[in-house]
C-alpha cells in the first residue's frame, strides 16, 4: 500500500481501517514518502502489528521477501 492514494484516504488511514476490522492482517507499505515510518509511530494501532515499509524504488525480490516475512 502506498502513502499517497487516489481518493480521500492516505495509506495510513486505509491501514487503520483494515486493522480495525482485521487486527492480525499484515500490512506492507511501499512508498517514496520517507516520513512514513515516523508518522506510523504516532498511531498506537500499529504497535505490535505485522507492518513492513519499503521505500521506492524497490525490487521485486524485496517485495517478495517482505511478504514472506509478514505471513510467516
Amino acid at each position: 500500500m502506498d502513502y499517497k492514494m487516489t481518493g480521500h484516504k492516505n495509506g495510513i488511514e486505509a491501514a487503520i481501517e483494515i486493522l480495525t476490522k482485521y487486527p492480525l492482517f499484515p500490512i506492507l507499505f511501499i512508498s517514496a514518502y520517507e516520513q512514513l515510518q515516523e508518522d506510523i509511530l504516532n498511531y498506537s494501532i500499529f504497535k505490535d502489528k505485522k507492518i513492513a515499509i519499503l521505500f521506492k524504488p524497490v525490487f521485486l525480490k524485496e517485495i517478495e521477501e517482505n511478504i514472506l516475512k509478514l505471513v510467516a
